[in-house]
Parts: structure tokens; sequence; C-alpha cells
């Protein structure tokens, strides 16, 4: 866990086009709270929301998301999450419905 944390520590500070890479293979593995620390003292709203919600901090992750909206602002993280059913049925082929209807009409006629 450490060697994880320590390394995701170091792409904030020096190399912060890896640590978003970093975060999203190694997030269950990192000390949360410390990543956090490190993304917070360097700017790294992005990243900071995606933590925020992996440790189920969904409240902080909107504050973040509020506070910066330009660099961590992503519609699709609420949608998912406030939609408690995000696909609804499709409807049916045309091919099928017209059989659908015609089976209706059939059934209506006897």
């Amino acid at each position: 866990m450490g060697i994880f944390t320590e390394l995701g520590v170091l792409y904030s500070k020096y190399k912060e086009e890896k640590l978003m890479e970093h975060v999203k293979l190694f997030w269950s593995r990192v000390n949360i709270r410390k990543m956090l620390k490190a993304c917070e003292e360097n700017a790294q709203w992005e990243e900071l929301v995606f933590l925020h919600l992996h440790h189920d901090e969904f409240d902080n992750a909107a504050l973040a998301m509020i506070a910066h909206p330009t660099e961590a602002w992503e519609h699709l993280k609420f949608k998912a999450r406030a939609d408690p059913h995000p696909r609804r049925p499709r409807a049916l082929p045309p091919d099928r419905l017209a059989a659908a209807a015609a089976r209706r009409r059939t059934r209506s006629q006897s």
C-alpha cells in the first residue's frame, strides 16, 4: 500500500500527466486520504474528484466539482449515481412492432 501511495504523491508533484492513470489503476491500493491531500495541495481537481467518488464521499466530490467546474466537472458522474434506472427498455423494432399489432387485431376480431 505504501509504495503505490508514495508513487502517487511523487506523480502529483513531478509528473502530473501520469497521475490520473496511476490513480485509476491503483485506487484500491493507495492510502486515499494521503492522495486526496496531495491532489488538493497540487490543484489536481479531476483526480481529487475521482478519489472522492471511489472513497464514497459523494458530497465532497460534488463540492470539489462546484468549486472547480472547468477542471473537474463531469455530468455523467452525477447522472450515473443519481439515476437508479439509467437504461429504459427499448421500443420494439418496426418489423416486430407491426407483427405485434397484427396479432392484437386478429385477437380482437375473433
